[in-house]
């Protein structure tokens, strides 16, 4: 089964996503603290990462720079009200 590490607030948003996905796939959910995300991703070794920052007020892209440098075949997809990378 395909690992992915979901990493957001844990708002309903999140939950919604998570139960979408548990069926077909291993979900690990992760708060956006860089820290974590990189201790997490050792852990659980995703082949995607989702990022939600849907409700943030400053759009952080600092996990993507860390997983573009650190996991950089590993596919990452970022969903905010404003823009879709």
């Amino acid at each position: 089964m395909q690992k992915i590490l979901l990493i957001g607030e844990l708002e309903e948003i999140i939950r919604s996503v998570n139960e979408c996905l548990e069926n077909d796939f291993q979900v690990q959910i992760c708060s956006e603290k860089i820290d974590m995300v990189r201790g997490m991703a050792k852990i659980v070794k995703p082949d995607m990462i989702i990022v939600c920052q849907i409700g943030i007020d400053e759009l952080n892209y600092t996990i993507f720079t860390w997983a573009k440098e650190q996991m950089p075949k590993t596919p990452a997809a970022y969903r905010t009200l404003l823009s879709e990378v």
